[in-house]
């Protein structure tokens, strides 16, 4: 999954030593709100959300969500099966379809790569779901206005992603 893309200026890499991960953050992403769960939470020991909304507005949007040590509802650890569940929540509550999916797999790292988009209006969104060991990394681009599949920026920001030790 880590190849080191030719990055488009403006932007740049970012590590979250915590959250175990380092990603590009396009041209604007100078705030980047930071949430963190210090306890237990419904599915996981500990989560991270960092977001990236250029410009301020809602109309573009970059995600990172970690789920550290994420379990099953009954306490067992995540399948690959766990994170499509979560893809298919987060597809939900954006209110856009499937368009394209495929699975992914390299060194260790399973899991499910999904562009969608709204069926009413232009929305696309772009989602990554991870399972690496036990944590769960989702990746999510969000452009109201549509292109984000052809957008530079939006594949740096997928094709950037590391998990650390990789």
């Amino acid at each position: 999954f880590t190849q080191v893309p030719d990055l488009v200026a403006g932007g740049f890499v970012r590590g979250y030593e915590e959250a175990g991960f380092h990603i590009y953050w396009p041209d604007g992403c100078k705030g980047i709100r930071e949430e963190v769960n210090e306890g237990p939470t419904r599915f996981a020991a500990k989560e991270w959300i960092y977001t990236c909304r250029p410009g301020g507005g809602g109309e573009v949007a970059f995600s990172v969500r970690v789920m550290r040590e994420a379990h099953e509802k009954d306490g067992s650890a995540p399948t690959p099966r766990f994170v499509v569940t979560q893809i298919e929540a987060m597809l939900q509550h954006l209110d856009v379809r499937a368009q394209r999916q495929r699975p992914l797999e390299a060194n260790g790292i399973t899991g499910v790569e999904v562009q969608a988009a709204a069926t009413n209006g232009a929305r696309e969104v772009w989602m990554r779901g991870l399972l690496v060991g036990h944590d769960v990394y989702t990746l999510l681009a969000l452009k109201d206005e549509g292109g984000l599949f052809a957008d530079g920026e939006a594949r740096d920001f997928f094709a950037s992603f590391g998990v650390d030790g990789d």
